[in-house]
């Protein structure tokens, strides 16, 4: 399912019309081709362009067929910039044009910190003019994250764009005290390791499912916190704890188990970077018993110091580590032949559900790594021909993303081939929030053959 135009909210409309920033202006266009194109409102040949979202004020008109950059806002407005007026424009006085590259903005609170030297740019690619270059560590205000993962910032007063590849996000409810000292109760926002030390080398005592309340004792430099968890002490990471001064006492201690009856003997989650055979033995020469596509997962058993024994498309064997990368923390897989989505956390799966995704040759869902750009609850997606409500909305690439599909009474098998969906990952409604409570913002979605 494809969202056909730049949504914004309120913040980020107030920023744009009062010239604080510039999104698809005269030097450029934010979206990649012109998306939507201007037709008649009555027997006139303009489209009026109104100050505000309501029919007073006349701000500009449109020439009919013209084609003209245009910013969702509402179910009802859009906003327009024309020329040297911005404004607003009824949606049914335009036309949507079919384009597959199209950029969605989505309000995010909050601060990053550059991991290296990065560029600051006009707009979210890399074919926009560098303003500056940020230096490492350099803390910026979010104002909001595009769907192809670019942070749009306020940076001593000025706003541009930096990719979400090299920032860390902290949300803004996030509180860090002066010296070590933290808010006496926290809560985990996403399931999470529960360490001896702080570090990710540091062994696992086990994990912490979302919402579990942990007494913090202190911060450490590196973004980690030392906590009280059933009496036990022990490290968290801070990008998944939320402080709460509601909270008077943390929740008792239970080891986290796999739901269901899962497979539970994963090392390691892993995915090619290229084509590459799965060997019958640890040798280039063994016989193939498959051929691994790109950005197809595997499931790792065992190691050496070169190859991996996996499980994969329900067979085992070998393959070198030399055309892959791991997955880690809470991540997605989605498995279009099988029509299957699996949410793991630190290599447990804790979801495995049936989907349809995009229909086959006509809607296909994108292959390849991404990341979830936002969440939002309760809302419309909208497309040629179709305006549909979703409970759970969660876009990993420009208008691609999971949701629930309350339309569809089966799911998996071969749907996808003839009645698919306009390419997201329709998911069952019964399990749909249980990925949405489980992911976050920047969480890994790989989509593999």
């Amino acid at each position: 399912m494809k969202i056909k135009n730049l949504r914004i909210n309120r913040k980020l409309a107030t920023l744009l019309l009062a010239g604080a920033i510039t999104i698809g202006a005269t030097s450029g266009h934010f979206i990649k081709d012109n998306t939507l194109l201007a037709n008649k409102t009555d027997s006139t040949d303009i489209v009026n362009v109104y100050v505000d979202d309501n029919f007073g004020t006349i701000a500009t008109s449109i020439p009919e067929n013209t084609i003209q950059n245009v910013y969702g806002y509402n179910d009802e407005w859009d906003l327009v910039v024309y020329k040297n007026s911005i404004g607003f424009v009824y949606h049914s006085h335009i036309d949507d044009i079919e384009h597959d590259e199209i950029a969605v903005i989505n309000e995010l609170d909050g601060t990053v910190t550059t991991t290296a030297k990065l560029n600051f740019r006009l707009g979210p690619s890399t074919k926009y003019k560098s303003m500056k270059v940020l230096s490492k560590n350099a803390t910026a205000e979010v104002l909001g994250i595009t769907s192809n993962n670019w942070y749009i910032i306020r940076i001593n007063g000025e706003i541009g764009y930096v990719s979400g590849n090299y920032v860390r996000y902290t949300p803004s409810d996030k509180v860090y005290e002066s010296e070590n000292e933290v808010q006496k109760f926290c809560q985990t926002n996403v399931a999470v390791n529960f360490r001896k030390g702080p570090g990710t080398n540091s062994d696992k005592m086990c994990v912490l499912p979302k919402g579990t309340q942990l007494e913090c004792l202190e911060y450490l430099e590196n973004n980690w916190y030392r906590v009280k968890y059933n009496n036990q002490i022990g490290y968290v990471f801070g990008d998944y704890i939320t402080f709460n001064l509601q909270v008077s006492k943390p929740t008792e201690s239970k080891e986290i188990e796999p739901l269901g009856e899962y497979r539970t003997d994963i090392k390691k989650v892993i995915y090619a970077t290229e084509s590459i055979n799965l060997r019958n033995e640890m040798r280039f020469d063994a016989e193939s018993l498959y051929v691994i596509s790109k950005y197809e997962a595997c499931e790792v058993l065992e190691e050496t110091t070169d190859w991996y024994k996996v499980r994969c498309a329900g067979l085992t064997g070998y393959i070198s580590k030399r055309f892959t990368s791991e997955l880690s923390n809470v991540f997605v897989v989605v498995d279009i032949s099988e029509q299957k989505l699996t949410l793991y956390n630190n290599n447990v799966i804790i979801l495995e559900t049936d989907i349809v995704s995009g229909t086959k040759g006509k809607h296909d869902t994108p292959i390849g790594l991404y990341s979830i750009q936002s969440k939002t609850k309760d809302t419309y997606l909208r497309g040629r021909g179709y305006c549909s409500h979703v409970d759970f909305w969660m876009p990993f690439y420009y208008g691609y993303g999971l949701h629930d599909a309350d339309w569809r009474s089966s799911f998996g098998k071969t749907y996808y081939e003839t009645s698919g969906s306009h390419g997201c990952v329709n998911i069952p409604p019964e399990v749909t929030e249980g990925v949405y409570n489980n992911v976050e913002v920047g969480t890994k979605v790989l989509v593999h053959k």
